[in-house]
C-alpha cells in the first residue's frame, strides 16, 4: 500500500491523492472545460469521472467546491452526481460526457488513466 502511495506522489505532482480504503486510490485535479470552467476529473483504476454540482447551479464542480461539501459528494447517495468520461473497459475508451473538455485535456486524463492503471496493477 506505501509502495503505492509513494509512486502516486512522485508521478501525480499536480493531483490531490487519496487512499479511500481496502487498497482504493483516487485522485483528483482541476481540467478546463471547453467553456473555460474548473472542471474535477477524479481518477480511479477503473476510470475517470466528473461530479455534478449538487445544487445544479452549474454543471459540474472544482476541486475546491468537492472539497467544501466532502459529506455531500462522499456519500452513497451521490453516486448520481458521477458522470464518467474515460471507462477502462477492455480498452479505455472516452464517453460522450468527455465532450466537455477540448483534446489536448482529454489526451492528458487518458496518459494519466493509463498512468495510475500501471501504478496500481504493476506495483
Amino acid at each position: 500500500m506505501q509502495k503505492v502511495w509513494n509512486r502516486l506522489e512522485k508521478e501525480f505532482t499536480e493531483w490531490d491523492i487519496h487512499h479511500v480504503g481496502g487498497g482504493n486510490f483516487v485522485i483528483r485535479k482541476d481540467f478546463a472545460a471547453k467553456n473555460g470552467s474548473a472542471v474535477m476529473v477524479a481518477l480511479t483504476d477503473t476510470g475517470a469521472f466528473a461530479m455534478r454540482d449538487k445544487d445544479n447551479k452549474k454543471e459540474f464542480i472544482s476541486v475546491n467546491e468537492f472539497n467544501e461539501h466532502p459529506e455531500v459528494y462522499w456519500e452513497e447517495g451521490a453516486y448520481h452526481l458521477e458522470v464518467q468520461i474515460i471507462r477502462n473497459d477492455e480498452k479505455l475508451s472516452v464517453t460522450e460526457e468527455a465532450e466537455i473538455f477540448n483534446k489536448i485535456e482529454l489526451e492528458e486524463i487518458l496518459a494519466a488513466v493509463q498512468k495510475m492503471e500501471n501504478i496500481i496493477w504493476d506495483n
